[in-house]
């Protein structure tokens, strides 16, 4: 963890929110973390909700409502701001034949998450293998999904990549104690800030981003100022700026940035 400061707060500044864990916790988003991202877009700031979640997974929720964003990132495909779409990609239909497959084979639960909303198959509740019959039944389904909810990610559940040979396609994955995210390459949260900010012409050294997970990973490489929530894995703390040590890591993280010369 390097506790030097890369950015001039003194000027406008992009700061980037994980959501889940970090800006939301539990089942809310603490006052006191409203509090101090309402204070930073006060004082001229940019806040901009960088979410793993899919745009039909973020709209289940409504918390994030209560803070006005100025952006929004919806699983490393959808870029917006102040209204307007910057970029939006999709899962080709081959891939998402090939993963849910996968997930048929393995018999893990598989979570479509798309820009309506979200679709469970619950693989893992099949006690043998799926019949021809079951699988083409199950592939028909998922044609017929993609042409009104275009899917942005995969979360599939008990997937380590020690233990399963993935298939191969050109995706990218993200891989947690219990689950496995899987999204289209360029999609990552990384390469989104990154785009991001050319599309608006931000310089990178102007950014900072908040987080708390393992796919939360690729941003922190990307901004040169990062701030990780209390208990985040070791892989994240080594490459942050700054680790908070409270429970509203976003509040603690806020102020000391907001408080350095």
């Amino acid at each position: 963890m390097s506790g030097k400061l890369k950015l001039d707060v003194k000027k406008t500044c992009f700061f980037f929110f994980d959501y889940d864990g970090t800006v939301r916790i539990g089942n809310e988003i603490p006052e006191v973390n409203r509090a101090a991202l309402l204070n930073a877009q006060a004082l001229g700031h940019k806040l901009i909700l960088c979410t793993g979640r899919a745009q039909g997974g973020l709209a289940r929720d409504k918390y994030h409502l209560s803070i006005p964003w100025d952006g929004i990132i919806c699983g490393g495909a959808d870029l917006f701001y102040e209204g307007k779409c910057l970029r939006t990609q999709t899962v080709e239909k081959a891939d998402a034949l090939t993963w849910v497959g996968f997930g048929m084979r393995q018999r893990c639960r598989t979570i479509f998450e798309g820009q309506r909303e979200i679709v469970c198959f619950d693989f893992d509740q099949h006690p043998e293998a799926f019949t021809m019959k079951e699988r083409f039944e199950i592939l028909r389904r998922v044609e017929e999904i993609l042409k009104t909810n275009p899917i942005t990610k995969f979360t599939l559940s008990c997937v380590y990549p020690q233990q399963k040979k993935l298939p191969r396609t050109q995706m990218h994955c993200v891989f947690h104690p219990t689950y496995t995210e899987v999204f289209s390459k360029g999609c990552d949260k990384g390469a989104a800030i990154k785009l991001f900010c050319e599309l608006l012409g931000v310089p990178l050294s102007q950014c900072a981003c908040f987080g708390d997970s393992m796919n939360d990973y690729a941003m922190f490489q990307v901004c040169p100022t990062g701030i990780c929530m209390k208990n985040s894995p070791a892989a994240l703390e080594e490459i942050a700026t700054y680790c908070a040590k409270a429970e509203y890591g976003v509040a603690e993280g806020l102020e000391w940035l907001l408080s350095r010369e």
